[in-house]
């Protein structure tokens, strides 16, 4: 059972490695924008905290 789940992951990584090898600029495309949006949302969400505790610390 083990070994068959282990192929199972090893057929599901390597149909994975071959699909973003196929579309390699599209998937970098993608994960930039990713990245972007993640700094933004992490970024909003900082000021928000930070504007939340300035009241409290008064």
């Amino acid at each position: 059972t083990f070994l068959k789940l282990l192929k199972g992951c090893y057929t599901n990584i390597s149909r994975l490695y071959l699909t973003i090898s196929m579309n390699t600029l599209e998937k970098i495309r993608t994960v930039d924008f990713w990245i972007t949006r993640t700094k933004i949302i992490v970024f909003t969400i900082a000021h928000l905290l930070m504007a939340l505790k300035m009241p409290m610390m008064k």
